[in-house]
């Protein structure tokens, strides 16, 4: 894969939430979470976001 002209490889990882990640995450959506943020309604197991590396040749 090329990359602004570089080759390189992109990993992505998945991430899931656990349930350690729903006091912030979690339910109900747009409730205030422990940090004063607003809770986005995850749910346990479902796709909360990825992760992506990418490795310059």
């Amino acid at each position: 894969m090329l990359i602004d002209f570089y080759a390189a490889c992109r990993f992505i990882l998945s991430e899931h939430y656990g349930q350690s990640c729903l006091v912030c995450h979690g339910g109900p959506k747009g409730e205030t979470d422990i940090s004063d943020g607003r809770k986005e309604g995850g749910v346990l197991a479902k796709l909360g976001g990825a992760i992506s590396k990418i490795i310059y040749d």
